[in-house]
């Protein structure tokens, strides 16, 4: 439980770290107005590796039929929070669109880099 901590503790610094690093960039370029939409994206993208966490932890205590179904479902609701977000980026501005999908892909990187290494120093400590 402390490692998952230490890593939700690293992931939630790397992400306000990133978009510091956007947000500054958006800045010094002269489009400040993109970082809503940057954080927009990390929050839907944050939104979506949380549903897929929580869906992966219920569907161990169910059988095989009924995983498959609550997985699917889960499926569906990352699918519409996704196309909801790009749909709205998409009737603002190209830009905005943009900025959305850089959020979405900045948090996906964020998670699937710290799920490695925590699965990677977890299997670690149990062959010691």
């Amino acid at each position: 439980m402390k490692d998952l901590l230490a890593c939700m503790k690293c992931i939630l610094t790397q992400t306000v770290i990133s978009l510091l690093l956007c947000g500054l960039g958006a800045y010094v370029l002269g489009k400040a107005y993109l970082v809503m939409p940057i954080i927009a994206g990390c929050i839907v993208g944050g939104a979506c590796w949380f549903i897929i966490a929580y869906r992966i932890t219920k569907s161990a205590d169910l059988s095989g039929d009924e995983a498959k179904k609550s997985m699917q479902f889960g499926w569906v609701i990352r699918l519409f929070l996704i196309l909801g977000t790009l749909i709205m980026a998409i009737r603002i501005s190209v830009e905005m669109f943009w900025a959305v999908v850089i959020g979405l892909f900045l948090i996906s990187v964020i998670m699937m880099v710290n799920a490695i290494v925590f699965a990677y120093n977890s299997n670690a400590n149990n062959k010691k």
